[in-house]
Formats: structure tokens, C-alpha cells, sequence
């Protein structure tokens, strides 16, 4: 990116006290898109505000938080899937296992 994020007085005053009241987490996402109207990423306002290593930081702890969250998705989706049809949630037992469970009347 090319220009820093910096934003002047004058960068709609109503948008700001409108944001402001519904509280700080509003106006800081307003306040954001008005300063650094060229990020389209969060990683890209941290590269400009703190430097390439710090970018490179946050983009690594942003991939292992989506890949933490997506193996608990996974994982839920199998537990559902458990409960609602019995599917075995361990995959298919090995076949020496299955040979010795079938009973003769």
C-alpha cells in the first residue's frame, strides 16, 4: 500500500457521532474505513501501522485461528452426524474386529 492510514477533521463529522453512539466497537470499524479507505484486509492496515514482521505475525496467527476453528467445525459435524444417524464417529473398525461381533442363531 502506498499511503499510510491517516484521516483529517473533516472526514464526516455526523458518521462519527452517529457510530460514536452506538458504541466504541461502531465507531473504531468507522472510524477505520474512513482512515484507511484503501485496506481491504485488517493485515494490510497492520502492515502500514507496524511494519512487514508484524504483518507477517498476525497473518500467521490468523491462519492457525481458521485452522483451529475449522477442525472444531469438523469435529461438530461429526458429532452431529453421530447423533442423528449413528454413524460410528471413528470410522469403520478393522475387519478382524467385525468378524468376531457376527452371532449365529
Amino acid at each position: 500500500m502506498s499511503q499510510s492510514c491517516k484521516h483529517s477533521a473533516d472526514d464526516g463529522l455526523h458518521v462519527n457521532v452517529h457510530a460514536y453512539s452506538y458504541k466504541s466497537l461502531w465507531y473504531g470499524g468507522v472510524m477505520l474505513d474512513v482512515a484507511c479507505m484503501q485496506a481491504h484486509t485488517f493485515l494490510e492496515i497492520i502492515e502500514v501501522r507496524w511494519g512487514f514482521w508484524a504483518h507477517m505475525l498476525f497473518g500467521f496467527y490468523a491462519f492457525m485461528t481458521n485452522f483451529i476453528v475449522s477442525i472444531m467445525m469438523v469435529m461438530g459435524a461429526v458429532v452431529v452426524t453421530h447423533t442423528l444417524t449413528g454413524v460410528n464417529q471413528y470410522g469403520q473398525p478393522p475387519y478382524h474386529r467385525v468378524m468376531f461381533q457376527v452371532q449365529l442363531h
